[in-house]
This record gives structure tokens, sequence and C-alpha cells, in this order.
């Protein structure tokens, strides 16, 4: 419904893309041994954001985790 062709929420999705594809690089990149300080000068964001993106990341990642370790499996019904 809100999703449609012409709708707002199609024409952000490039937008919306390419930042969390810059996400993405970003925390590959500490993940990598990059020092946070450097890595958030060259982006242009504090370093109080980066954190909170890592620290997002590091959620997203360990919830997974547990989530497989538990047993869950989002492919079967209930």
């Amino acid at each position: 419904m809100f999703d449609g062709p012409g709708s707002a929420a199609s024409a952000f999705a490039p937008t919306i893309r390419k930042r969390m594809d810059e996400h993405v690089k970003f925390i590959a990149r500490l993940l990598h041994g990059e020092k946070m300080a450097a890595l958030c000068r060259e982006v242009g964001i504090s370093r109080k954001t980066g954190y909170i993106g890592k620290l997002l990341q590091d959620l997203t990642t360990g919830a997974k985790t547990q989530k497989a370790q538990l047993g869950f499996n989002s492919n079967e019904s209930l």
C-alpha cells in the first residue's frame, strides 16, 4: 500500500540502501582493525555515533548468534 512505484518509500530506497552499504563498510573496517577515531574522522561522524553504530551491530550479531545457539530457525513455522 505504501511502497508502490510512486510512493515516498520507493523514492528514498536508493538513499537508504546507500547508507546501509556505508554502515556495513564502516563496521567491516572496524572489524579489520582500523581505529575508531580515525575512521570516524574520515567519514565525518562523531566517535559517539561510531560507537553507537558498532553497538547496534554487536547487538544484532549477538542476537542472531544466541538465537542460533538456542535452536531457533526463522524458516520453521509455528
